[in-house]
Order: structure tokens, then C-alpha cells, then sequence
């Protein structure tokens, strides 16, 4: 049978220390490796304010673990996610190739615009230093120039006398 393409998002209680956090992703990898699944890839979100409490919790740890198995295996991920305390949601999605196509389009094109928008930020920063060089510059000319005037009239004032 052909392994589908899976993502399973889930969500530990953001107070989770990070060692913590590590051991539930381990763990869950651990599961899916020795279940011949191939891991493409582990995304971890982060902390996040959920949207409303769950278990009186305000904020989760974001996990996104995206997977190639049998079709037939999601049943016992989904048992052994159920009966996991540390986890507070878990959701896993079946992804086709046109929304794998997709999503890899979307992330090149980001790539690209990202990529754009630190060389502009780059170009900036080098024309502001230019500016600040040429500021510099013409401040030191012009206090040199006001330095020979006031000795001009220094001069000026002494020959009077």
C-alpha cells in the first residue's frame, strides 16, 4: 500500500519547559519512525495565546510534524494521541499533491520576497551610510570654513586698529 502524505499539528501546554517540549516531539517521532513512517519534516511554531482557554490554559507550544505513512496507521496515532495527557489539541490532516504543490509554491515565492526585501533593507542601509558620511563631510567643511572667516575677521579687526 502507498504512504500518504500526512501533517499533524499539536498543542502541549505553552508552561512546558523546552527539555520538556523536546521529549513529547522525540517521543512522537520516536513512534512514527518505528512505525515506518518517513518524517519530511518537524516545525516547531512556538508559543502561542491559544484563542480561548483549553484544560484553563491560556497559552500552548505549536507542533507541526509533517509525515509519509500507510493510510492504515493514522487510527493508532490517533489512539495514542487521545490517551496522551500532555497534549491539549492535536489535529492530523491528509495532504494531496496539488495542496503539496501549492505549498511549496507559496514558500519559493516567499523565499524570493524575503530574500528581496533583505537586499533592499541592505541598499538602504548603505545609502544611509553614505548620507551620514557626506553629513559628516560637509558639517567639517562648513566648520572649517566658518574657522577661517572668524580668523579672517580676526585679522580684519586687527589691521582697523
Amino acid at each position: 500500500m502507498a504512504n500518504k502524505h500526512y501533517e499533524t499539528y499539536l498543542i502541549v501546554d505553552g508552561n512546558f519547559e523546552d527539555s520538556t517540549v523536546e521529549e513529547i516531539i522525540s517521543k512522537y517521532s520516536n513512534f512514527l519512525t518505528k512505525n515506518n513512517a518517513e518524517i519530511v519534516n518537524i516545525e516547531r511554531i512556538g508559543r502561542k495565546r491559544l484563542a480561548y482557554p483549553i484544560q484553563k490554559k491560556q497559552n500552548g507550544y505549536y507542533i507541526c510534524i509533517e509525515f509519509k505513512v500507510a493510510a492504515s496507521f493514522i487510527a493508532e496515532l490517533d489512539r495514542i494521541m487521545r490517551i496522551d495527557e500532555n497534549l491539549m489539541r492535536y489535529l492530523t490532516v491528509s495532504l494531496d499533491s496539488k495542496t503539496i504543490a501549492e505549498r511549496e509554491d507559496y514558500f519559493e515565492k516567499r523565499a524570493i520576497r524575503l530574500e528581496k526585501l533583505q537586499n533592499d533593507a541592505k541598499i538602504l542601509e548603505q545609502n544611509e551610510n553614505n548620507n551620514e558620511d557626506a553629513n559628516i563631510q560637509k558639517t567639517v567643511a562648513s566648520s572649517q570654513n566658518s574657522q577661517s572667516e572668524s580668523s579672517d575677521t580676526v585679522s580684519v579687526v586687527e589691521e582697523k586698529i
